[in-house]
């Protein structure tokens, strides 16, 4: 059994996480943490999670996981990941993150650390998405410059980021196969305008909507359509819960959703 550490466990995520590590008898939630703020320490498991079991570690000082834990499930702010990460460094534990929003210098830092623990970063830990990734760039390649391509996302009202950090990875999936440098359009932002090779970008807020991301590849002939959505956030959990099982069986190492589907990197 992989015994897991959630942080963020007040978060939607972190509940969404415990929720569906439940029903999985591979795995366990031995600790949480969280914000100090948030009054987590102050609470018995059961109030955080009904899902948690009386044995599970509300944990302030991490040094004191030592032999308990055996990975880190994270779906926080980069600044709280990077230090869950010296954490899991120290404790020779892995780590899944689901965290978004890293610049160059802390990919860089997560890419080292994971020379000496099995680390796997997504931007999305939907299984279906990870398949839209990799698949839309050798699609891209496959029918050439004559199809003009455009990605429009959908999200729930509360999202401020737009596009989402899954559509400009699909993106830059996209303009990678082609060789390309990602020139990103909103339309939005500049309207329509005549196709100059850059990708187009639609982003729409709208009520509770999880997700929902379609890339079309249209040409004067044809159109050909991809889409994924996700019908509930413990789409992500369950991801997360299945990255978690594959990783603990791996050597030191910075992988990907794509590593486990084995469908490339």
């Amino acid at each position: 059994m992989v015994r897991l550490l959630v942080s963020g466990a007040t978060g939607k995520m972190g509940q969404a996480v415990m929720r569906v590590a439940a029903t999985d008898a591979a795995v366990t939630v031995a600790a949480v943490t969280d914000r100090e703020e948030s009054g987590y320490l102050n609470k018995a498991p059961q109030e955080l999670s009904p899902n948690l079991a009386s044995t599970c570690i509300l944990a302030d000082d991490l040094s004191l996981l030592k032999d308990k834990i055996d990975l880190f499930i994270d779906f926080t702010r980069p600044a709280a990941t990077l230090g869950y990460l010296e954490q899991a460094m120290q404790l020779g534990v892995a780590m899944v993150i689901g965290t978004t929003g890293f610049n160059e210098a802390e990919i860089a830092k997560i890419r080292e650390t994971a020379e000496k623990i099995p680390l796997l970063l997504a931007p999305n830990m939907s299984l279906g998405m990870n398949l839209l990734f990799a698949f839309s760039g050798k699609l891209a390649t496959a029918l050439g410059e004559d199809f003009d391509i455009d990605i429009l996302e959908v999200h729930h009202r509360h999202k401020e980021d737009a596009p989402s950090g899954s559509a400009k990875e699909i993106g830059r999936r996209i303009m990678a196969a082609k060789e390309q440098p990602l020139r990103e359009f909103s339309m939005q932002a500049e309207g329509v305008r005549p196709r100059d090779g850059s990708l187009r970008f639609q982003s729409v807020r709208s009520g509770g909507v999880v997700g929902e991301h379609r890339v079309i590849f249209g040409s004067e002939y044809e159109r050909v359509e991809f889409a994924h959505s996700a019908l509930s956030r413990d789409v992500f959990a369950q991801g997360a819960i299945r990255a978690a099982k594959w990783l603990a069986g791996q050597d030191a190492g910075f992988y990907t959703m794509l590593d486990l589907l084995g469908v490339g990197s």
